[in-house]
């Protein structure tokens, strides 16, 4: 698994980029969200190209220096807005700092705590396993996984069994470079 710090893998994507699909995708459904407790940690579990788990990223809830808020914790679930926990009773959380919470999601009519995504965002996928240094830590994200290209100061990597299960691609016939 090759490993990059948070500027290795800026440039690792810009030389990428003109030689990638981009796939645009939207995310689908509801998250369900509570905003932190400074400091709380926050394990993401993830799957591997074998099936096996892996921790994805660790994060701990920070204040937003934008705002000045705690960041947020985001559970991925079902179309019963029930958490989808995996074979090992692992939910999918990760943590979201506030400014980027309030920009990219808003109240879902379905319930307390649930959001939806508002906006399309820009995505390629990957041919190697790779973990890599982001804002909020190191990630890992294996082959066949997704590098998140929408702002590229904010690059983030979502697994593919993840991305299936929470994204549709916007229109394939205008899927294009970037």
């Amino acid at each position: 698994m090759k490993t990059l710090t948070k500027e290795e893998m800026e440039q690792y994507v810009a030389q990428r980029l003109p030689f990638s699909e981009i796939i645009e995708a939207k995310k689908v459904g509801n998250t369900y969200a509570v905003q932190g407790i400074v400091g709380q940690e926050v394990i993401t579990y993830s799957i591997d190209s074998d099936g096996n788990e892996i921790v994805e990223r660790t994060a701990n809830v920070q204040l937003d220096p934008e705002t000045g808020e705690p960041g947020w914790i985001l559970t991925k679930i079902d179309d019963n807005n029930q958490p989808i926990l995996n074979k090992n009773g692992h939910p999918n959380q990760y943590v979201v700092a506030d400014s980027v919470f309030k920009k990219t999601y808003e109240p879902s009519m379905d319930g307390e705590n649930l959001y939806s995504k508002s906006q399309v965002e820009k995505f390629i996928q990957l041919e190697e396993d790779l973990t890599f240094g982001t804002k909020y830590g190191e990630m890992t994200v294996s082959r066949g996984g997704y590098i998140k290209v929408t702002d590229l100061t904010r690059i983030s990597g979502i697994s593919k069994v993840d991305f299936d299960d929470t994204y549709r691609i916007v229109d394939p016939q205008n899927t294009k470079q970037m």
